[in-house]
C-alpha cells in the first residue's frame, strides 16, 4: 500500500484532501450545471467560504485523529479517512441533508485519487475540470446590450428621477403604514407621511410574474401574457423601462426575484440588471451552507444586503446629468421567512423557541404554501410571527435605500401582492384572488406631492406605468391602466373602471394540491377573474363559480352571495396568444423549482 499511497506524518494531507473533494463534488453536481449564466464575480468568495468550511473541519478531525491514535496506525489514511468521513455523514444527516450523501462518495473518491503516489496532477487537472464552469465568464452580464441599443440622447435634468420598490409578498393588513398592530414597516409609514398612501390599490394577480408585468406594461394579465399559463412577457408590449430610456433615462433593475430575469422578458429596457437572488440561491445550494445553516442558524441574505451595497455603487457612479428609473425588489417577505437576519427572525417570535425550531416551524409553513398542507395553530401563529419579521426586515432594506435617494425623485412603494395565512385554511400565494392575496400597500412620495394624504378609491398596479409616464411628459399607448395625478392633490376625484385581478391555471402546481385537497383542487386552479369597485367585490371562475362580496359587511369573504348581485361586469380571462417563449437560463429553472413555482 506504501506504494500507492504517500505517507505524511503530522500532515493534515487526508482532510486537505476530502475538503478539496467536497468542493469539486458541489461545482460538479451543485453549482456547475447551473452557473453558465452566473456572475463569477459573486461567486468567488461563496466558493472560498465553502472550501474554507470544509478544510477546517477536514484538517481538524484529522490532526485529532493523529494526535489520538497510537503507533504506525496514526500514518493509515483509511482511519483518518473514515474517521473524517464519519464525522461529515453525521453532520449531513444531523442537518436533514441525507439527499447529499452522494456528495461525500464523491469526495471520497478523489481524495483517493489525490493521495495516489504521482497523481496530484491528474487530481488538480479533475479538480479544474469540475471548477472551469463556475469560473469562466458570464455569459449574463449586468449590463444589458439590447437596452443600451435603445437609448436616446439624454433627457433634460428636469424631468422627475423615478424609484419603485416592491417589497414582495407583503399584504396591506400586515404593514404598520396600514394600521397593524406590529410595527413592521416604519419606513413606509414615514414615506406615507410625507407623501399619498392608496388605502384600496390591488394587484393585477396573486404571484410576482404577472404583477410585475402590470406593473411595468399597464396591462392586466390576459393582456400582456405573463401568467401561470405563459410564463414571459411577450415583447410587443413596452415596457416602462423601455419608454424612458428611449427618453434618455438611465434605467436600472435590482432584483431578488428570480422571476425577474431576461429569460421571462421583465428585464427589457434596463441598462443595468443586477440579479442578487443569483447568490442567495448558490449559497443554500453548497453542502457546506446547507449543513451550517440548518445546524447553526446564523444570518440569511435572502438578497435584501447585496441589492442595498449595489444601489449604493451605482447611485455613486451614475451619469448625474440624467435622470434615472431606479427599480428594486426586496424578496425577504417571500418564504423561506426564516431566511432573514436572526434580529428580524427575532423580532415577533416566542423567545423560547430555538433558532432551530423556528428553522423547522418555517420549513413546515413553507411546504404548506406549496403544496396545500394544513398546518397547526400553534405553526400558524409563529409563521405569521416570522412572515412579520421578514416584512420588516425588507422594510429597514427599503429605509436604506430612501435615505439614499433622498426625497428628490418620485418614489413609489408597492408589493405585486400578499400572502394567505389560514384565510379559507390556505396558505400562500399560489392560488385564489381573496383580499389578502391582492389588496397591497401603496405610496407614492417625492418632487411637489402632498404629505400625509389617503385616497381611498380603489386603484390598481396597472395604473403605475402611465402615471410615471405622464409625470416624465410621455404619452403612453392604450393600456388598462389610469393615470392617477389627479388623485394625488387635496380633494381630486377620478372617473375610472372599477380594478380587476385574475388567475389564470397554474397546472404544474396542481400536483401536490390534487393529493392534499382533492375536493378544492378543481376551484383552486380554475381561471379566475376577480372584479373590486368600492365595497362589493365579483370573482368568477371557469369551474363555473361566482361570488360575490360586500367587503364593509363580510371584510373576511366568508359569506358569498351570488355575484351577479354585484352588478358588476366579469368575465373568465382568455389568454393572448404570445409569440414569445419563456427562456429560462438553469440556474433560474432550479431558483424557482425550489420555491415551488415549477416541478
Amino acid at each position: 500500500m506504501r506504494f500507492f499511497f504517500r505517507q505524511r506524518p503530522g500532515w493534515p494531507t487526508v482532510g486537505i484532501a476530502l475538503a478539496a473533494g467536497l468542493l469539486v463534488a458541489d461545482c460538479l453536481f451543485v453549482v456547475g450545471p447551473y452557473m453558465g449564466p452566473f456572475n463569477a464575480g459573486s461567486l468567488w468568495p461563496i466558493l472560498v467560504g465553502a472550501l474554507g468550511m470544509y478544510a477546517l473541519l477536514g484538517v481538524g478531525i484529522d490532526l485529532a485523529v493523529q494526535l489520538l491514535t497510537p503507533g504506525a496506525a496514526r500514518r493509515s489514511i483509511w482511519i483518518r479517512g473514515s474517521a473524517v468521513l464519519a464525522v461529515g455523514i453525521g453532520l449531513t444527516l444531523a442537518a436533514g441533508e441525507a439527499r447529499s450523501l452522494p456528495l461525500l462518495a464523491v469526495a471520497a473518491l478523489f481524495a483517493l485519487l489525490a493521495l495516489g503516489r504521482f497523481s496530484w496532477p491528474l487530481a488538480a487537472v479533475a479538480a479544474a475540470v469540475a471548477l472551469y464552469p463556475s469560473i469562466k465568464s458570464p455569459s449574463l452580464p449586468e449590463s444589458n446590450p439590447e437596452s443600451a441599443s435603445i437609448q436616446a440622447a439624454a433627457a433634460p435634468l428636469a424631468k422627475p428621477s423615478f424609484v419603485v420598490v416592491v417589497l414582495d409578498t407583503v399584504r396591506a393588513d400586515h404593514t404598520s403604514a396600514y394600521g397593524y398592530q406590529r410595527d413592521t414597516t416604519p419606513n413606509l409609514a414615514r414615506l406615507s407621511a410625507r407623501g399619498v398612501r392608496f388605502e384600496h390599490a390591488y394587484a393585477t394577480g396573486h404571484w410576482s410574474l404577472p404583477s410585475h408585468a402590470s406593473l411595468f406594461t399597464g396591462l392586466l394579465p390576459s393582456r400582456h401574457g405573463a401568467h401561470n399559463e405563459h410564463l414571459a412577457l411577450d415583447d410587443r408590449h413596452p415596457t416602462v423601462a423601455e419608454i424612458l430610456a428611449q427618453h434618455g433615462y438611465e434605467t436600472a433593475n435590482f432584483t431578488g426575484n428570480a422571476w425577474i430575469g431576461p429569460g421571462t422578458g421583465m428585464t427589457r429596457g434596463f441598462q443595468l440588471n443586477h440579479e442578487s437572488w443569483r447568490s442567495y440561491h448558490v449559497d443554500i445550494m453548497l453542502l457546506a451552507n446547507r449543513v451550517y445553516y440548518a445546524l447553526m442558524a446564523p444570518d440569511w441574505d435572502k438578497g435584501g444586503a447585496e441589492t442595498v451595497a449595489a444601489i449604493r455603487r451605482w447611485l455613486s457612479e451614475r451619469d448625474r446629468t440624467r435622470p434615472y428609473f431606479l427599480f428594486v425588489n426586496f424578496f425577504e417577505p417571500h418564504g423561506p421567512y426564516q431566511h432573514v437576519p436572526r434580529v428580524f427572525r427575532r423580532r415577533f417570535t416566542d423567545a423560547d423557541l430555538s433558532l432551530h425550531a423556528l428553522e423547522a416551524i418555517g420549513t413546515r409553513v413553507m411546504t404548506a404554501t406549496q403544496n396545500g398542507n394544513r398546518l397547526s395553530d400553534d405553526d400558524i401563529a409563529t409563521g405569521r410571527d416570522l412572515l412579520d419579521g421578514a416584512i420588516a426586515a425588507a422594510d429597514a432594506m427599503l429605509g436604506e435605500v430612501l435615505g439614499m435617494v433622498g426625497e428628490a425623485p418620485i418614489v413609489v412603494v408597492v408589493s405585486d401582492h400578499g400572502e394567505l395565512f389560514g384565510e379559507h385554511t390556505l396558505f400562500g400565494h399560489s392560488n385564489t384572488l381573496y383580499e389578502p392575496l391582492i389588496r397591497i400597500p401603496m405610496v407614492i412620495a417625492g418632487g411637489a406631492l402632498p404629505s400625509g394624504l389617503v385616497v381611498h378609491e380603489a386603484v390598481s398596479l396597472v395604473d403605475i406605468m402611465p402615471t410615471l409616464l405622464a409625470m416624465a411628459g410621455i404619452q403612453p399607448a392604450a393600456v388598462d391602466g389610469t393615470d392617477l395625478r389627479p388623485l394625488l392633490r387635496e380633494g381630486g376625484t377620478l372617473e375610472r373602471q372599477p380594478v380587476r385581478a385574475e388567475e389564470f391555471s397554474p397546472k404544474t402546481l396542481a400536483h401536490g394540491w390534487a393529493h392534499q385537497r382533492p375536493a378544492e383542487v378543481d376551484y383552486l386552479f380554475a381561471r379566475k377573474q376577480a372584479v373590486v369597485d368600492g365595497r362589493l367585490k365579483r370573482i368568477v371562475a371557469a369551474d363555473g363559480s361566482d361570488s360575490g362580496y360586500d367587503l364593509s359587511l363580510d371584510p373576511g369573504e366568508e359569506r358569498p352571495f351570488p355575484g351577479s348581485e354585484t352588478n358588476l361586469s366579469a368575465r373568465v380571462p382568455e389568454p393572448e396568444l404570445s409569440r414569445k417563449a419563456p427562456a429560462l437560463d438553469p440556474i433560474q429553472s432550479k431558483m424557482l423549482e425550489v420555491l415551488g413555482y415549477l416541478q
